[in-house]
């Protein structure tokens, strides 16, 4: 995909002005990644009021299942507000050096009837992007971030692949992709095989809370096994491992009680993907949670969230921003007959880009051994 598009270059930053960037990404990660309204991290508080008023009117809702049609649901979606292509990976070098990567892309619409423009620059979306590498052997977290609008080519998302400048990953999941992307600090080179396509929630209608309407269209592809090369520090690291890929998009936001969510996703070591999520209170308790079992094959199966425990046992507080996460969890689900901890390979695995969020590699212990990522947010 890029040797085919060579204009689509890096993202032209420059033409939001700053007031409309910080709202419009205040608005985009506190609805999707689950911050608490009127908290916008690293971004002005002053902006996030005009920014979090927006509302789905006139957007398409995920209401119920739909007939999912492949390669076109690969591509964007614009008649919905929030959509992103998520792609997360264990991998290690021959002599057992272990990383950990994440590579997303998020489109927000900003209306849904754009307007008709002259100028090509004039856009109806705008895309953002969050890359990171997690180096376990240095205990160091890399990462680096990125925005365009949609226009020109400068960012987007077709049945070939998703992009925002010269981040590139082309293919799609079930298919095969080859991801490239270069940061100031690192450099990521992989073939990702294709793997096993799944629908998540009913069908592919994933509900977000018990609220009707508050859902997504998601699907995922678990386990994709990959190779590669890691440039970092002058050195480059040839690895191997697997990757899971996630795909949702929607036009609904977090119920107004929700303040944050934790998302766990573990290859176990017996072949089969555990994926669950929980989004919390204020209070810290549990508001909503869902979790699947899937195979290689792509079949799959619901587990009973009210049977499943997830427990901070051990936290971590960031010098840089203040934030306490839970870096060690209990987990359990009956109907597995698992139990074990969940723990961060190490603890600092903090994005401090514009947004400040965990996310980060993570070993499950216990009766099923696995590795994986979990992300957290609304700390």
């Amino acid at each position: 995909m890029a040797e085919a598009l060579p204009h689509r270059r890096p993202a032209a930053q420059r033409a939001f002005t700053a007031a409309t960037l910080a709202a419009l990404l205040c608005a985009m990660l506190a609805l999707v990644a689950g911050w608490p309204r009127g908290e916008p991290r690293a971004m002005s508080a002053a902006l996030a009021p005009a920014a979090l008023a927006a509302d789905a009117e006139g957007y398409l809702q995920a209401l119920e299942p739909r007939v999912f049609t492949f390669p076109d649901d690969h591509a964007a979606h614009p008649g919905y507000r929030t959509e992103w292509w998520y792609l997360t990976g264990n991998l290690q070098t021959v002599t057992g050096r272990r990383f950990g990567y994440q590579v997303t892309l998020f489109r927000r619409g900003l209306s849904p009837q754009p307007a008709e423009r002259a100028s090509h620059w004039g856009t109806g979306a705008m895309y953002f992007a969050h890359i990171g590498l997690s180096d376990a052997s240095t205990r160091r977290f890399h990462s680096a971030e990125r925005y365009a609008r949609d226009a020109l080519a400068l960012a987007g998302a077709d049945t070939d692949g998703f992009w925002i400048g010269d981040w590139a990953v082309s293919g799609t999941p079930d298919s095969g992709m080859d991801l490239r992307v270069t940061a100031d600090a690192f450099s990521l080179a992989f073939r990702i095989e294709p793997g096993a396509l799944v629908l998540r929630g009913h069908d592919g209608l994933s509900a977000k809370s018990a609220a009707a309407g508050n859902n997504s269209y998601y699907f995922a592809a678990p386990r994709l096994e990959t190779d590669g090369t890691i440039k970092l520090g002058g050195q480059e690291h040839a690895v191997k491992g697997q990757s899971w890929f996630d795909r949702e998009w929607s036009s609904s936001a977090l119920d107004r009680q929700q303040t944050g969510w934790d998302w766990i996703a573990v290859h176990l070591d017996d072949g089969r993907d555990l994926m669950l999520f929980q989004l919390r209170a204020a209070d810290g308790r549990r508001d909503f949670a869902a979790a699947e079992i899937s195979d290689a094959t792509g079949g799959r199966r619901q587990l009973d969230a009210d049977e499943i425990t997830l427990e901070p046992v051990q936290w971590w507080r960031s010098d840089a921003s203040g934030h306490r996460y839970p870096i060690r969890w209990r987990v359990a689900v009956a109907e597995l007959g698992l139990s074990g901890e969940l723990r961060a390979v190490f603890p600092d695995q903090e994005h401090r880009g514009d947004f400040r969020y965990w996310e980060g590699m993570v070993d499950l212990k216990g009766s099923h051994p696995g590795h994986g990522y979990l992300e957290m947010t609304g700390y």
